[in-house]
């Protein structure tokens, strides 16, 4: 995991990694939700008790793009599947699926964490070259 992700988003992904290798999807699923959550309060979405108010305010406020607003929305209802006991079949959930949340949970990662830092450093080693003199501006 890279080190841009904080510990808490971390933390429940790497429990929710855990559950899938075992074959608890439903438990990976909700651990992913959980780290999906757990984002939206790191990037400051207003305190709220439901996870689609967090991620439509930032949305709305442009911290994240729509089209992550639509896969965080996918992880938030995933999750819910395995959350919540139902009684009409849609709460079976399979190493298919919940390795598909994943990979929509490494994208957001990616998007919101990994991407930003990459780019710091590259300026950060563009603008310590150029202080050296050893690159042309």
């Amino acid at each position: 995991m890279h080190e841009a992700v904080p510990g808490p988003v971390q933390e429940d992904y790497i429990e929710g990694v855990e559950c899938l290798g075992i074959g608890a999807n439903k438990a990976a699923a909700t651990m992913f939700r959980r780290s999906l959550q757990q984002v939206m309060i790191n990037k400051k979405a207003p305190q709220r008790n439901r996870l689609i108010d967090q991620i439509n305010d930032l949305v709305t406020s442009g911290v994240l793009p729509k089209e992550i607003g639509v896969w965080a929305t996918e992880i938030r209802l995933w999750g819910n599947e395995g959350a919540h006991p139902a009684t009409d079949g849609l709460d079976e959930i399979t190493g298919e699926d919940t390795t598909g949340i994943r990979g929509f949970l490494e994208r957001i990662f990616e998007w919101v964490y990994i991407m930003p830092a990459k780019i710091s450093s590259s300026r950060t080693k563009r603008d310590t070259k150029k202080q050296r003199g050893d690159e042309t501006v």
